[in-house]
């Protein structure tokens, strides 16, 4: 009875290791390379505070949203996986393309705030 149970407690973790290491989702690629690029500026050496800040900014906006789209998603491998593939074209271009995104979350975010705040003091229809 006893040997039961350890092979079902076994088989019940291997599906939840299995469950919780998902893959990343193909659609979901492009947030990991920002999350990477975020990473890297945290990383550098050579950044300054306010680009260390940034850069941990985006790595959590964008891990959240990988984990949003795929809880429990392992990023460990895809991480390096990705790494390896880096050249400064491709570095330059992500950091172009991430930046670029992450600016129109902060003016949405802005245009949210102000909306937010004319329904307070009743300015809105």
């Amino acid at each position: 009875m006893l040997k039961m149970f350890a092979i079902a407690a076994s088989a019940w973790l291997m599906c939840l290791a299995n469950a919780s290491a998902q893959e990343v989702p193909a659609e979901a690629a492009d947030d990991l390379h920002c999350a990477v690029i975020g990473m890297q500026l945290v990383g550098d050496p050579a950044s300054d505070p306010q680009a260390k800040q940034a850069g941990t900014m985006i790595t959590i906006f964008y891990v959240g949203r990988l984990q949003g789209r795929a809880p429990g998603v392992d990023l460990e491998r895809p991480i390096l996986d990705y790494e390896r593939t880096l050249t400064v074209d491709r570095v330059n271009a992500e950091r172009q393309r991430c930046a670029a995104e992450f600016r129109q979350v902060g003016v949405d975010l802005q245009d949210l705030g102000q909306r937010l705040s004319a329904h307070e003091t009743g300015q809105t229809h």
